[in-house]
């Protein structure tokens, strides 16, 4: 049983899948609440689909606020549940898979100040997750330009290549760095 988490692509999907897991309680407890609403209050959040050997089974939204993350919502369909595919996705989601930063340079700049992941996620796509992340935190923050150092060495190489597939251009030192033949700089505008 392998559980993966896949930032949605499709949100009025994602309030379907949840208003239709749900439709009993909100026929009960809000019942002028539709997919439209829960796609709503839903859009702000970040959203993924949780998939079982890669079959989407449900949805989780997190929400980020003062640099902390909060699970704000899971919804497993029921035969899924009945799996204890709910519980197992709690405890891959509780697991640290990966981490990503972004400083303030300026009002119009940031940084990708670090990104890391675990050993045990490398080939899983988390690197590319959590640079959508914060490429997408970034335009949402109204900066209109990313610039990230990393290194020369071979190790990096996959870092790198990450980059450019994401829309970083090579470019040169930008803010307290300076030329430095152990780093590379790239850099990407919205």
């Amino acid at each position: 049983m392998k559980i993966t988490f896949v930032p949605s692509s499709d949100l009025g999907r994602a309030a379907n899948f949840t208003f239709e897991n749900m439709r009993g309680y909100y026929a009960q407890f809000a019942p002028d609440w539709n997919a439209e609403k829960v796609l709503e209050v839903t859009a702000s959040l970040v959203n993924y689909d949780t998939q079982l050997d890669n079959q989407t089974v449900g949805v989780m939204r997190l929400q980020f606020e003062n640099n902390t993350g909060v699970l704000r919502d899971l919804q497993v369909i029921p035969s899924a549940q009945n799996r204890g595919i709910g519980s197992a996705t709690i405890k891959e989601a509780e697991k640290l898979a990966g981490c990503v930063a972004i400083k303030a340079l300026d009002a119009q700049s940031a940084e990708l100040k670090s990104m890391r992941t675990a050993k045990s996620y490398r080939g899983c796509g988390v690197a590319s997750q959590l640079l959508l992340f914060a490429l997408e935190h970034a335009k949402m923050k109204g900066f209109s330009l990313v610039s990230l150092e990393t290194g020369t060495q071979d190790y990096f190489l996959a870092a790198r290549t990450l980059y450019k597939k994401f829309g970083f251009v090579d470019c040169g030192p930008f803010g307290s760095y300076s030329l430095n033949p152990n780093s590379h700089f790239m850099t990407r505008a919205f």
